[in-house]
C-alpha cells in the first residue's frame, strides 16, 4: 500500500530531491530486511547501533553527520563529526535459489536519502521512505556470488510501522549497474585515517 502512494505521487515524498523514477523498480522478491548501522569517530572505539524504532531519530542524525541527505524534516544546521567510518547494512534473506541464506548490502552514507511522509499522508497509517544508492556486497555470502557482488544495487526501503525488531523493510530493488573500479577511496587518497575522509569498509 505504501509503495503504491509512493509511485502515484512521488513529487510529494521526493521534493527537490533528485530521483529516479520509482515506477521501474522490481518490487523487492527479497525477505525482511532492517538496516543496521556502524561506526566509528576518530581517537574513539568501533561502535555498532541496530536502527530500532526508539532510536530512529538518533539514527537519522548520525548518517545526516556522515553525509546523509533527510527531506520533509527540518533539523537545524548539521552537526559537525570527525568519522573515520560511517557503514549502514541492508540486512536480507535469500529467497529459494538465489544462492545465499542471508547477506547484506551498504552504500556509502552520502548516497542516502531519507523522506518523511507527504503533509497529507494518513495521521494513523505514518510511513516515510529511505532510498540508499549504489549498496554493494558487504557480506562473505553475497560477495562470493557474482551475479551481486560484481554489480551495485538501489535499494528503497519504507518505515512503515512502530515495529520495533524491524522498522525499515525493503520494498524494492533495482541493478545499478557494474561495479566501479576502483584503486583508491573517493577523495583519491591511499589513507582514510590520515585524511578524515569517511569510508565503509
Amino acid at each position: 500500500m505504501a509503495l503504491s502512494l509512493l509511485r502515484n505521487n512521488p513529487s510529494a515524498w521526493f521534493r527537490d530531491a533528485t530521483i529516479g523514477t520509482v515506477c521501474c523498480w522490481l518490487p523487492s522478491q527479497l525477505h525482511s530486511s532492517t538496516t543496521v548501522k556502524y561506526h566509528m569517530v576518530a581517537g574513539e572505539s568501533f561502535q555498532s547501533t541496530n536502527w530500532m524504532v526508539e532510536d530512529d531519530d538518533a539514527c537519522k542524525e548520525l548518517v545526516r553527520s556522515a553525509g546523509a541527505r533527510l527531506y520533509g524534516v527540518d533539523n537545524g544546521p548539521c552537526p559537525s563529526v570527525h568519522w573515520t567510518s560511517v557503514k549502514v547494512n541492508v540486512n536480507i534473506s535469500g529467497t529459494p535459489g538465489s544462492g545465499f541464506l542471508w547477506g547484506s548490502l551498504s552504500p556509502r552514507p552520502d548516497n542516502i536519502r531519507i523522506f518523511k511522509e507527504p503533509a497529507d499522508a494518513c495521521a494513523l497509517h505514518g510511513c516515510e521512505a529511505m532510498i540508499l544508492r549504489d549498496c554493494t556486497a558487504s557480506t562473505d555470502m553475497l560477495i562470493g556470488i557474482d551475479s551481486i557482488a560484481e554489480r551495485t544495487w538501489d535499494i528503497l526501503c519504507m518505515k512503515m510501522s512502530e515495529d520495533y525488531d524491524y522498522p525499515w523493510m525493503a520494498v524494492a530493488v533495482k541493478d545499478a549497474g557494474p561495479l566501479p573500479d576502483l584503486d583508491s577511496d573517493s577523495c583519491g587518497c591511499q589513507d582514510p585515517s590520515a585524511c578524515g575522509c569517511i569510508i565503509i569498509g
